[in-house]
């Protein structure tokens, strides 16, 4: 193994591994297999999360109470459909969903389809009405569903692909080189149809997202093999049943309820300590995603930002992130990455008082987001080494023969996704308090002179949000044991 500063899209990448075969220099094929589906997602789900919002909001005018009964179902099949499918994948032996990457070869093509169907409208929406407030409840429950069972696979491979941590580090930072490519969606998407002035094209956009995620899905599928594997095959080798097979002792304990299992994995301490942080986290996160395009058209007015401006902007606010996590990965096998996400917390927390103290000048929101974007999103990917410690803790503790991977991201998906639906409603809720109902049917801008409450209230709400969460996560992160995980991994690569 060779280390090298590779250019990849223009950008040099310190520390990435290649891979030396008879002369021939080659990337890691295995990271490179779990990178692409990492670009797949990044493509959708910041098109989705950036958009779904502002789309069913302002331009399919579902209502406020229709909104909010979407989210609550959502935010229940959310929460439930995790655990489900973590029982299933870690518990069955059908190929499709034993195999990780056959869980991602298939589910590739249903993910596409719930992508797209989110976008297109079922009626004439002009007026509102129950169809659009059905579109929204189907298409959430139904492009979660998908991608929920592609993305446990994917994030189940992480942990399988490999048991040292500095081959964890180069996924991530494989993985971050994709997401930052893949985060240019909503860059494209926004240019493409003029900040959705030009709704056909935006259309057009997320089918072509759509395509090549697909392809992106299909490498994986096709080439991030783990060890587990052929050992999971081998046991398949008599015909598909319905029922998993109970005749051996350590298999009927292995298959013991999905409640028995997610009980044994939730009691843990750090899992539990994990987790409450994550909640948080998802929730800012959320509120970040689905909110940041709404409230700086209300607050940045159109003449200070122009229309081309604004769409690098938001391109900005998903590809920084990713930027300064490649750069600076070498640094999380130097100081671990307990450390750096406790320090993401005090500076979420400081970012918030400064613009409380700074006002709601548009360069000061314009810098804020920027910063609390690549905070909030930059740490997100090293929670993946977090959880990768708490399935070895697991495996440890209860002498499992395999990882349970799937069932410890379920569990962790089982107490953080309502966050996703709650982030919303919670806003809405409040916004909608000062007037945002009214807001979101007007064609032109609001700006804090033409609509004071509204664009005063989505100041306030963007700048609080911060400083409460991050003191809450700091907190709560505190309780964390599992800190020093990289010293082991040095000294074993010593050794």
């Amino acid at each position: 193994m060779v280390r090298f500063n590779l250019m990849l899209g223009g950008w040099f990448v310190p520390g990435m591994e290649i891979c030396q075969e008879n002369g021939v220099m080659l990337l890691d094929r295995k990271a490179l297999a779990y990178a692409s589906s990492a670009l797949a997602a990044s493509m959708m789900q910041a098109a989705f999360s950036f958009y779904y919002i502002n789309v069913y909001l302002q331009r399919f005018h579902v209502s406020r109470g229709w909104f909010q009964v979407a989210q609550v179902l959502f935010m229940v099949w959310n929460a439930i459909n995790d655990p489900l499918f973590a029982y299933v994948q870690d518990n069955y032996r059908f190929s499709i969903v034993k195999s990780r990457r056959h869980s991602i070869l298939y589910g590739a093509p249903l993910l596409a389809v719930a992508f797209v169907v989110v976008w297109f409208p079922w009626g004439d929406y002009s007026e509102g009405g129950w169809l659009v407030g059905v579109q929204l409840t189907v298409s959430l429950c139904f492009y979660d569903a998908v991608y929920t069972f592609v993305l446990l696979a994917q994030s189940a491979l992480f942990h399988d692909l490999s048991p040292v941590q500095e081959d964890r580090v180069r996924l991530v930072r494989y993985s971050q080189v994709a997401s930052t490519i893949g985060s240019s969606s909503v860059f494209f998407c926004s240019l493409v149809s003029a900040n959705l002035e030009r709704y056909w094209a935006f259309e057009c956009a997320c089918v072509f997202i759509a395509l090549l995620s697909v392809v992106f899905l299909s490498y994986t599928g096709l080439h991030a093999t783990t060890e587990y594997d052929d050992a999971d095959l081998n046991l398949n080798s008599a015909p598909d049943v319905a029922e998993p097979t109970t005749d051996k002792p350590e298999v009927r304990c292995r298959r013991s309820s999905v409640v028995g299992q997610t009980f044994a994995i939730v009691r843990q301490p750090n899992f539990m300590c994990f987790v409450l942080m994550n909640f948080l986290h998802i929730y800012h996160a959320t509120f970040i995603a689905n909110f940041t395009g709404v409230i700086c058209d209300q607050v940045i007015p159109s003449d200070y930002l122009s229309s081309t401006a604004r769409s690098v902007f938001y391109g900005a606010l998903f590809l920084l992130p990713q930027i300064i996590l490649v750069m600076g990965s070498s640094v999380v096998t130097w100081i671990g990455y307990f450390r750096i996400i406790r320090l993401t917390f005090a500076v979420k927390a400081g970012l918030g008082l400064w613009l409380l103290y700074v006002g709601p000048e548009p360069w000061a929101v314009i810098l804020f987001f920027l910063f609390i974007s690549t905070t909030s999103a930059g740490a997100y990917p090293l929670f993946n080494l977090c959880l990768s410690d708490i399935i070895d803790e697991d495996m440890s503790k209860n002498h499992r023969r395999t990882p349970q991977s799937s069932m410890v991201f379920g569990a962790n998906a089982l107490i953080t996704k309502p966050a996703v639906s709650l982030a919303p409603m919670v806003s809405v809720a409040i916004l909608g308090h000062y007037g945002y109902q009214h807001a979101d049917r007007t064609d032109r801008l609001l700006t804090l002179e033409d609509n004071g409450d509204v664009a005063v209230a989505m100041f306030y709400l963007a700048a609080i949000t911060p400083v409460v969460i991050g003191a809450l996560q700091f907190a709560v992160w505190s309780g964390y044991t599992l800190r020093e995980t990289h010293k082991v991994a040095k000294v074993s690569a010593d050794v």
